[in-house]
C-alpha cells in the first residue's frame, strides 16, 4: 500500500526532474546555436557521419542485421561526438556556455527573458527606489534645460570628418549640478530607506524606545537586513587565508617574496589559459594573478567571446556615435576631465576613456548584461528635441554619474585596444559595478554593502565607532566614495587590480565592504587619538601605500594567530 501511494509522487518527481533536465539541455543547445562553435561542431559531426556510412557500406556483407548495424553506428557516432566535445578548445567553449547559463539562473531563478523592471520584495525599499528614480530624472531634465542641450540630436555633417570625435565635444562647466548624482546623493538615498515594520527579537512592539516611530541603529543605514558575519565571510573568502600563498604578499615583487611562488603561479595560469575555461580562470584569480598574465586571464574569465565579433560590435557602436549627439556624452566627457585633473595615474588615458564611455552610452545590450536586479531608472519621461516621450535614455540605460570614468580607467592600464577595454568593462559593469549605485535589498547591492560595512565596524571595532560618533563623524560618510568607486582613484593601481582580482575570482562585491572596514581597523590607533573631525579626515584621506591583501587577511584571519609566539 505504501508503494502504491508513493508511486504517483515518485512519478511526478521523475517527470519534474526530466522536465528540468530537458529545459537545461534546450537552453544549452540554444546557446550553442548562437555561439561561434556551432559551425565547427557541425563540421566535426558531419565528418563522423560520412565516416560511419563508409564503414557501414563495407559491412553490408556481414551476417549482422540492419538493426544491429544502425544501433552500432549510432553508438559509435555518439562516442565520436562526445570525444569531439572533449577536445581542448571545444570543451572550454562549451563549459563557458554552461557557466553563463548557470550564472544567469543563479542570480535569477526565472526562465525566459527578464522583465524590464525586477520586482523588489519590500515595500519600503520600493518606495525608496521610486524617490531615487524621480530625483535622477528631474536632474537629467534640469541639466538639459540649464545648458540648452536636448537629450539627443543628430550630429552635424561637419563633425563627421573630424578625426578625434571625443575632442569635438565641449564638456559642460564643472559645476556641482553638471553631474546627475555622486556618492553623497547615493548616501542620502541609502539613509532614506527605513523599515518602519521592523521588530527586534525579544520585543513585541514596532515602536522604538522613547516613543520613536521605529527602531534606529547606531549607524546611518536604518534598513534591517541580514548580512554575513565574520565567520561566514571567512568561509566565503577561505582562499585568502594566510596559509595559502597570495599574489600581492608572497610574490617576488614584494619584500620577502620568492621567485618559486611567482613561477608556480605563472605555470598554473598558463594551464588555465590553455583550457579556455572561464570558471577555472575565475578560480585562479582568487589568489591573485601575475601582472604578465592578467590581461589574458581577465579576458578569458569575463569575455570568452570571439575577439573579432567583439571588435566588430565596438566599431558598430562608434558608427552610432558619429550619427547622434547625446547629453550623456557631455556628462561623460566632463567626468573624464575631472579624472584627468584628479589622478596622475590615469590622465594619459583620457582620450581612450572618452572613446569607451561614448560607445557604452549606445550599447543597447547593457540591460541584458546587467545582473538582476537591474537599475530601471533610465526608463521614463525624457524631453527630446521634438517634445517629450517615454523612452530609455541613454540607449544603454546607464545614466552617467560622478566617478564612472574612474571605473573605466584601470582597464586602460591592462589593455591597449579600445574594443578589449570596452568589452572587459561592460562585463565588469554588468556583473558588479551597476550594483554600486542601485537601491535594492539584494545582498550584493549598495544598501546591503553599506550595512555590512557598518555591522563589521560596530561589532569588531566598537571603540573606534563610538569615538568617531562622539566627534560627530559618520564612518559610512567617509567610506561611501570608496565603495561607490570600488576604491578606484584611492588605491595604487597595482593594489586596486589585486583587489579586483579577488572581486572577479570570488564573484562578490562584499570584498569591497570588508576592505573598507579593514582600513578603519588598520588605522585604529590614529583614529582613537583624533581630537576633531578634521583629524579623522586627515587620517583617512590618503590610502596610497596600503597593502590590500594584507589588510583583508588581517581582518578575516588574524584571530587564528593571536596566541602564536
Amino acid at each position: 500500500e505504501q508503494a502504491i501511494m508513493a508511486t504517483p509522487t515518485t512519478a511526478r518527481e521523475h517527470a519534474a526532474s526530466a522536465s528540468r533536465h530537458a529545459a537545461e539541455v534546450a537552453a544549452v543547445v540554444a546557446a550553442v546555436q548562437r555561439s561561434s562553435i556551432e559551425p565547427f561542431l557541425k563540421q566535426g559531426v558531419q565528418s563522423q557521419v560520412v565516416h560511419r556510412r563508409k564503414l557501414a557500406g563495407r559491412q553490408r556483407g556481414s551476417a549482422t542485421s540492419d538493426t544491429q548495424n544502425k544501433q552500432r553506428s549510432l553508438a559509435t557516432l555518439r562516442e565520436a561526438t562526445l570525444a569531439l566535445l572533449r577536445e581542448g578548445e571545444m570543451q572550454g567553449a562549451l563549459r563557458n556556455i554552461v557557466r553563463k547559463i548557470k550564472l544567469a539562473r543563479q542570480h535569477d531563478e526565472r526562465c525566459g527573458p527578464l522583465p524590464p523592471v525586477p520586482e523588489e520584495p519590500y515595500d519600503f525599499v520600493r518606495a525608496a527606489q521610486q524617490r531615487w528614480w524621480a530625483k535622477v530624472f528631474k536632474r537629467v531634465n534640469r541639466i538639459a534645460e540649464q545648458h540648452g542641450v536636448p537629450l539627443a540630436t543628430k550630429r552635424k555633417p561637419a563633425d563627421l570628418f573630424k578625426e578625434q570625435l571625443a575632442e569635438s565635444l565641449t564638456p559642460a562647466p564643472l559645476r556641482p549640478d553638471v553631474f546627475v548624482y555622486d556618492s553623497n546623493d547615493l548616501l542620502v538615498a541609502v539613509c532614506s530607506v527605513v523599515n518602519l515594520d521592523f521588530v527586534p527579537e525579544g520585543t513585541s512592539s514596532r515602536a522604538g524606545p522613547a516613543g520613536q516611530t521605529s527602531w534606529k541603529t547606531w549607524g546611518l543605514v536604518q534598513a534591517h537586513f541580514e548580512t554575513q558575519t565574520v565567520e561566514q565571510l571567512r568561509v566565503t573568502f577561505a582562499d585568502l587565508d594566510v596559509c595559502y600563498g597570495q599574489m600581492g604578499v608572497d610574490d617576488n615583487d614584494r619584500p620577502g617574496g620568492t621567485d618559486a611562488f611567482s613561477e608556480s603561479r605563472l605555470r598554473l595560469g598558463a594551464q588555465c589559459l590553455k583550457s579556455c575555461d572561464a570558471g577555472k580562470l575565475a578560480s585562479f584569480l582568487r589568489r591573485g594573478c601575475p601582472i604578465s598574465l592578467r590581461p589574458k586571464v581577465w579576458l578569458g574569465a569575463l569575455c570568452p567571446e570571439d575577439e573579432k565579433t567583439a571588435s566588430l560590435y565596438y566599431s558598430q557602436l562608434h558608427t552610432e556615435v558619429q550619427k547622434h549627439n547625446l547629453l550623456a556624452d557631455r556628462l561623460c566627457v566632463a567626468d573624464t576631465c575631472l579624472l584627468a585633473g584628479f589622478d596622475d595615474n590615469y590622465f594619459v588615458f583620457e582620450d581612450m576613456i572618452k572613446e569607451v564611455l561614448l560607445a557604452l552610452m549606445r550599447d543597447t545590450q547593457m540591460p541584458e548584461i546587467c545582473r538582476p536586479p537591474r537599475n530601471p531608472c533610465a526608463v521614463g519621461n525624457v524631453k527630446l528635441a521634438k517634445g517629450t516621450a517615454r523612452a530609455t535614455y541613454p540607449p544603454s540605460g546607464i545614466i552617467p554619474f560622478r566617478g564612472l570614468a574612474f571605473l573605466v580607467a584601470p582597464c586602460c592600464v591592462l589593455f591597449s585596444q579600445g574594443h578589449q577595454i570596452f568589452h572587459v568593462f561592460r562585463q565588469l559593469y554588468g556583473r558588479y559595478f551597476c550594483r554600486l549605485h542601485t537601491i535594492s535589498s539584494h545582498p550584493q547591492c549598495l544598501l546591503s554593502l553599506c550595512l555590512l560595512f557598518e555591522n563589521l565596524l560596530q561589532l569588531h571595532q566598537p571603540h573606534v565607532f563610538l569615538h568617531l560618533q562622539s566627534l560627530m563623524v559618520d564612518p559610512l560618510r567617509i567610506a561611501m566614495p570608496w565603495i561607490v568607486q570600488a576604491f578606484s582613484g584611492f588605491l595604487e593601481v597595482r593594489e586596486l587590480l589585486l583587489l579586483w582580482d579577488r572581486m572577479i575570482g570570488f564573484d562578490t562585491l562584499e570584498v569591497i565592504a570588508v576592505l573598507a572596514a579593514s582600513v578603519f581597523a588598520y588605522r585604529r590607533s590614529a583614529l582613537l587619538a583624533a581630537q576633531s573631525a578634521r583629524d579623522v579626515h586627515l587620517v583617512l584621506r590618503d590610502l596610497i601605500g596600503l597593502k590590500v591583501i594584507t589588510l583583508l587577511q588581517f581582518s578575516l584571519f588574524a584571530h587564528q594567530y593571536k596566541d602564536a609566539p
